[in-house]
């Protein structure tokens, strides 16, 4: 009995100090989890739904609410501002979960404090996420594991830190081919290649960018190696022996990237392709095209460090003319974008961004110490307070039960001495229970007609709560309805579509079109399911359906889909023929409606 007794306190002792956790993740945050990958923003949709529940859950079930959320945040380029939520899951799964749940916890930390422009937080955050990838686990997220050396190394580059850039660079290749993740892999290569150019060593960075392009081609990536060529031109573009070679990587990116628009144009980020072929013309001695394609480099608003390639290439096609008054204007505007004073700060700058970050790396090793002192000495403390409590709970229990034992016996005596007294009290007693058992009798009689009476009224009052559920329901549904529809109108291709209305000379295409039917369905399955069964799907029918339940004119369908009007009346004609057997065009908007509770714009 005293075994037990201590036994008892000893586990009452351990459960307070200790705490408990439990509860299966909910099914809903199962198939979130499952899409936050290859569809973020639908993730976020779902997760958004699911936030009226979470307070209702149990700890850990919230904790992966806002591990998911923060992961689809990410994976929808929405940057972080603050800190507080990424820090609390980040605790909490430093103590719980799996490996791979700590090191996207970690990783997705770091991802905070890079959007907050904390570099060196970023990098030791990265680096603690590397630390808890199990690599010899089966099931170790090698993407993730890859994720966070690539944006390690990202913030090396923006850091100027280029050997530690080129070494993240090569482990985050590393874990995406264990990904298989193959073209991220080779990017991770083009990418070191970039960093050994800022380095001056164009020739390893060569041999890097012949390596990256082979692989490119060798596993499909065509245009992925044509926009390699871009790089090496820059290796290229200031040697004479090269512009052969230049002038064939310049084919093959004007043939092969697939960056170029219908005229022929690339995008602002894109035009330093321009400056690399007016060096090739000029370095043949076709000033004149060499002219033309420096100046095409520009582009509105441009940063001082994209036109000093521009007005260096026109200052030299000056020089070889012997234009005086032009070379001047360009010697000045050159001078302008290249001023030494900018230089001067980035190294300054650089410098500081490097101070900071060892200064952060030795205060961190240092509050580890302490931090492991404070630790050790609360685990001491609480060590000791333990024993002192069992010890304690010990003497007090072995006192209570000499205590028990001693008032057991005097009881048991006393229950001795009472029961022939009990006894002979007993024939009396039974006579009178007999007489309550009379009475109870004919009270029973009357209670069971009180509670007919009552029964019949509660009938009456379940029939009327009945018919008042029902109008709730119906009034509920309708809110839902509506909810549903506030939420269609809040995604990403019913923003894009209002945009497009107001711009005359964009059109839907076909990704746009795809990425509308889809999510259509999600929303109004039943509308998508009789397309489907009535018009057929990936049609213009099946397009004209959609923008018409969403109460688009037809000269707004004319301009989304880029067809005549004709068309858009005819379709709709054929549509309202097929769904609702009405041979006219004006009534569908009305049938849609009614049918599948669709509110326009």
């Amino acid at each position: 009995m005293m075994q037990r007794v201590l036994s008892l306190y000893i586990l009452l002792a351990v459960a307070i100090l200790t705490g408990c956790d439990g509860g299966s993740m909910p099914e809903e945050l199962r198939a979130v989890d499952s899409m936050a990958d290859s569809h973020p923003d639908s993730a976020l949709i779902c997760l958004d739904r699911l936030a009226g529940q979470k307070d209702s859950w149990d700890k850990a079930s919230r904790m992966r609410y806002e591990l998911l959320k923060a992961k689809a945040q990410n994976k929808a380029y929405i940057p972080f501002t603050s800190d507080s939520i990424a820090t609390i899951f980040t605790d909490y799964y430093d103590s719980h979960g799996t490996p791979n749940d700590r090191l996207l916890a970690h990783y997705l930390l770091g991802c905070v404090y890079r959007d907050r422009g904390e570099s060196p937080r970023a990098v030791d955050c990265f680096k603690d996420a590397i630390a808890t990838a199990d690599t010899t686990a089966e099931d170790c997220d090698y993407r993730t594991l890859g994720a966070a050396y690539a944006q390690m190394a990202y913030v090396y580059h923006r850091q100027l830190l280029l050997t530690y850039e080129i070494e993240a660079r090569r482990h985050a290749s590393d874990y995406a081919y264990l990904a298989k993740d193959t073209f991220t892999a080779i990017y991770g290569q083009e990418l070191v290649a970039g960093a050994y150019i800022l380095l001056n060593q164009n020739k390893k960075a060569e041999d890097i960018l012949k390596k990256t392009m082979a692989l490119f081609k060798k596993h499909g990536y065509e245009k992925a190696a044509a926009r390699s060529s871009n790089i090496m031109m820059a290796l290229y573009v200031d040697d004479k022996e090269k512009l052969t070679e230049l002038k064939r990587l310049i084919d093959i990116y004007e043939q092969e990237s697939g960056l170029f628009d219908e005229h022929h144009e690339l995008p602002p980020n894109k035009r330093q392709f321009y400056y690399y072929k007016g060096k090739y013309y000029e370095g043949i001695g076709h000033l004149d095209s060499a002219e033309y394609y420096y100046r095409k480099r520009y582009y509105p608003d441009m940063p001082p460090v994209a036109k000093d390639p521009m007005y260096r290439g026109l200052l030299s096609v000056f020089k070889k003319r012997h234009q005086a008054d032009s070379i001047a204007k360009y010697a000045q505007l050159f001078c302008e974008a290249n001023d030494s004073s900018i230089a001067i700060k980035d190294r300054e700058l650089t410098a500081q961004m490097a101070a900071s970050y060892n200064y952060f790396n030795f205060e961190k090793e240092a509050h580890k110490n302490a931090l492991k002192a404070y630790r050790f000495l609360v685990g001491l403390i609480l060590s000791v307070c333990i024993i002192i409590i069992l010890s304690a709970v010990g003497y007090m229990a072995s006192k209570h039960y000499r205590k028990v034992q001693k008032l057991k016996q005097k009881e048991h005596q006393q229950e001795l001495s009472t029961i022939s007294a009990m006894l002979a009290e007993s024939k009396r007693k039974s006579n009178e229970l007999r007489q309550k058992y009379e009475l109870s009798e004919k009270k029973i009689e009357k209670i069971n007609t009180q509670h007919k009476s009552e029964k019949d009224k509660l009938t009456e009052q379940i029939s009327i709560l009945k018919n008042t559920v029902e109008v709730t329901q119906r009034r509920s549904e309708l809110s839902d309805q509506l909810k549903q529809s506030q939420l269609f109108k809040e995604t990403g291709i019913m923003k894009r579509i209002k945009i497009f209305l107001n711009h005359p000379q964009r059109h839907l295409s076909d990704s746009d079109l795809k990425l509308l039917a889809e999510t259509t369905k999600e929303f109004y399955p039943d509308l998508m399911n009789d397309i489907s069964q009535t018009i057929g799907t990936d049609t213009l029918g099946e397009y004209v359906c959609i923008l018409v339940a969403l109460k688009i004119s037809s000269a707004g369908i004319t301009h989304l889909l880029d067809i005549t009007s004709s068309q858009v009346s005819n379709l709709k004609q054929e549509i309202n023929t097929a769904m609702f057997h009405e041979k006219t065009a004006r009534t569908l908007y009305t049938n849609l409606s009614q049918r599948y509770g669709i509110s326009g714009f």
